[in-house]
């Protein structure tokens, strides 16, 4: 089977022997559209015939199904070219239950009640919403090497394996059904079947004779297990249980059992008697408890006569001996000392104290020790959280169904129904099991676009999703920093609970890239011209020189592509690094260009016809010693001035400088550099003449003219 043999959708990555995985050809394969990895059933095209509607039904159905448990199924079509029907479902890693129990069955008593746990809680919640697996045995439980235990294949797996000759299937076919039924009761006796074959090894169907009892094969399994092996696999449906929940509560109280060390004599299949006998010996003669008497009224007084005349039938010889005594008694206390006032305080208080201990003891007997019976309340109504304080108040055990079920109408975690019911009256510490809502099936997702990620993390929590599933991070030219672009799945859609929803941050707007084809020419010994291609985002140029490891900052916020870079030494080299800027921040640095500045040339001063150049007048030579041409009637001397300017304030950015000087030689730019706001320029400058005109530009704009 090609890559494109199915769907355009899916990339063929692995093909499992047919063999295996009677009676579709499974290959690992990728979804290209969702960017996953999915399990590809694939079933021929003649396999199905008329019952290919009903399959694709079956899917649709399986489609509907969400539970941890179970495999998930994504996609169904047909292939266009082949005609061959195909199921995307989702992919897991490990080997089926059927390769597990032919290594190494019989499995532990542990192992096996776990796994039959696990699948009897994928099926109590595939019957909850009315799908029946139909084709249920090893071949479709899956488990995985990190212990995940997932069943497969959901409704439409019974309909392609009945479109088959698999005798393999009839061990854990139910003897009510024919091969294209299906129902809860024949899930049940599936697992039954399966629980049978994880604890003897062997199949429960030998030689055509259907046996139930896995204890005659396997002597260690305690009467529990072997009691709800042969429940499920009782062919009277009176008898095997009615519900997967039912079988789901007896696996959990053996587990439990076998985690705690408790017995696991008993069995589902026993009569469960309601009260307990103690057996008496023949030859004891029965014990009568002393009558109870209850005086009535006025039978108190006639008592008290009577006890009188008791008294007065005792001996007078007696009575005197007693009064004698009690005179001698009565001597000797007199002969004592006088009691003190503090004893008979002391005493007194004594007194007291033994008084309120027992008046104590007997009030914490009363009201402080748990009742024997427990009225039940009404709980349907109240949050799980409120029953269960109530239940710690009135001394009974709270216990959640597992068969509790989502509502669209009843608010999550709401009690709508209990057992037993209110009124009635149980012993203490006993259980009162409770259904619960588990909230909407479907949750609506919440606008997070235009929100920080902290506020979409509360606003998942508070509509009952997970955690945040995957977030990402790009830059954006018009959202600020931090906040949302986009989400996935979009607001208001209605996903299921345990979607993870996706969202995209922004991390503000993006830096320029560095300036590229920096190129520097070296125009004269004190001046370099710099150019570079425009860098996409950038709003300005910053350049960069450096000499002998000093780096300086010669221009800031350029806006044009091309600088000239004066006020240099001759005969040196320079390094110029150039940084695209906008309000993200720097691009870095471009790569460095090397400059070396031309040699120092001395030029003549070219002067027009009929010029005389006069040197200044030295105070050491005397005025004879000057000789004035007789040939240029003109004499043209050389001047020198220093010009200071001060750069203007406002604005606050590096301004463009010249300088200009006009003489009888001609016009000239002698000063030509950059300088920032309120820095002063000091330049000396010469002109040949009696006139000579200065003119000052700033950004080629002139300011100040003076001519002297």
């Amino acid at each position: 089977m090609s890559s494109q043999a199915i769907s355009p959708r899916y990339e063929i990555l692995e093909t499992a022997p047919s063999a295996d995985t009677p009676p579709f050809l499974v290959s690992k394969a990728r979804d290209l559209e969702e960017g996953r990895v999915v399990c590809l059933l694939v079933l021929p095209a003649e396999s199905l015939g008329a019952a290919q509607a009903d399959f694709q039904s079956a899917v649709r159905q399986a489609q509907e199904v969400e539970d941890s448990g179970i495999l998930r199924v994504y996609d169904q079509g047909i292939s266009e070219e082949t005609g061959e029907v195909f199921v995307a479902r989702e992919y897991m890693r490990g080997i089926a239950l059927q390769e597990r129990i032919r290594r190494i069955a019989p499995f532990s008593l542990t192992v096996a009640a776990d796994i039959a746990a696990s699948v009897a809680d994928s099926l109590t919640a595939a019957h909850r919403v009315g799908v029946t697996h139909g084709d249920l045995r090893p071949l479709r439980i899956l488990l995985s090497p990190e212990g995940q235990i997932k069943v497969a294949d959901f409704a439409y797996g019974a309909i392609a394996a009945s479109r088959t000759e698999d005798v393999t299937r009839l061990a854990y076919l139910a003897p009510e059904l024919g091969p294209e039924d299906s129902s809860f009761a024949g899930d049940i006796y599936a697992l039954g079947a399966i629980l049978y074959e994880m604890l003897t090894g062997t199949s429960p169907l030998v030689g055509g004779t259907r046996v139930s009892s896995p204890r005659a094969i396997n002597p260690s399994v305690p009467p529990a297990l072997d009691g709800i092996v042969q429940k499920a696999l009782h062919p009277d449906l009176n008898i095997r249980y009615r519900s997967a929940s039912g079988l789901l509560a007896d696996l959990q109280a053996v587990r439990e059992a076998l985690r705690a060390g408790k017995s696991l004599a008993w069995s589902p299949l026993m009569q469960k008697s309601t009260e307990k006998r103690v057996p008496r010996p023949a030859a004891a003669e029965p014990v009568l408890a002393p009558p109870l008497i209850i005086a009535a009224p006025g039978s108190i007084t006639a008592a008290a006569q009577e006890l009188d005349e008791e008294r007065a039938r005792v001996p007078v010889f007696e009575k005197h001996e007693m009064e004698n005594r009690a005179d001698m008694r009565d001597d000797k206390r007199r002969e004592r000392e006088p009691i003190s006032v503090l004893s008979i305080a002391t005493s007194i208080m004594f007194v007291i104290a033994i008084l309120g201990v027992i008046g104590l003891t007997w009030y914490l007997t009363k009201f402080m020790q748990p009742p024997n019976d427990v009225q039940v309340p009404n709980l349907i109504g109240k949050t799980f959280d409120d029953a269960k304080r109530i239940a710690e108040q009135q001394h009974f055990t709270l216990v959640e169904n597992p068969g509790s079920t989502y509502s669209d109408t009843m608010p999550e975690n709401q009690i709508y129904e209990q057992s037993p019911l209110s009124g009635h009256t149980i012993k203490a510490e006993k259980e009162v099991t409770v259904f619960r809502s588990l909230g909407p099936r479907l949750l609506v997702v919440p606008d997070l676009v235009g929100t920080t990620q902290d506020h979409a993390t509360q606003a998942l929590e508070s509509a009952k999703f997970p955690s945040p599933g995957t977030v990402a991070q790009e830059f954006s030219e018009t959202v600020p920093s931090g906040i949302i672009i986009r989400q996935s799945p979009d607001r208001q859609s209605r996903v299921a609970r345990n979607t993870a929803v996706n969202f995209v941050v922004s991390k503000g707007r993006q830096p320029p890239e560095s300036p590229t084809q920096v190129q520097s020419i070296a125009s004269g010994p004190d001046k370099v011209d710099l150019n570079w291609e425009a860098v996409t985002r950038a709003q300005s140029y910053t350049i960069l020189r450096s000499l002998d490891g000093e780096v300086v900052t010669v221009a800031r916020a350029l806006a044009a592509t091309h600088f000239t870079d004066t006020g240099l030494k001759s005969d040196t080299t320079y390094s110029y690094t150039i940084n695209a800027v906008n309000s993200a921040g720097e691009s870095g640095p471009s790569e460095s260009s090397l400059v070396t500045t031309s040699p120092k040339v001395e030029v003549p001063v070219v002067l027009p016809p009929n010029t005389v150049v006069t040197p200044p007048v030295d105070s050491s030579t005397s005025p004879s010693d000057v000789t004035p041409s007789t040939d240029q009637p003109q004499t043209a001397s050389l001047r020198q001035f220093t010009i200071e300017f001060r750069v203007p304030r406002r604005p606050r950015r590096t301004r463009h400088v010249q300088i200009e000087i006009q003489d009888t030689t001609g016009t000239n730019l002698v000063y030509d550099e950059n300088h920032d706001a309120g820095e002063t320029v000091s330049a000396p400058v010469q002109g040949i003449g009696h006139k000579v005109t200065f003119r000052i530009f700033l950004d080629n704009k002139l300011v100040k003219q003076q001519t002297f």
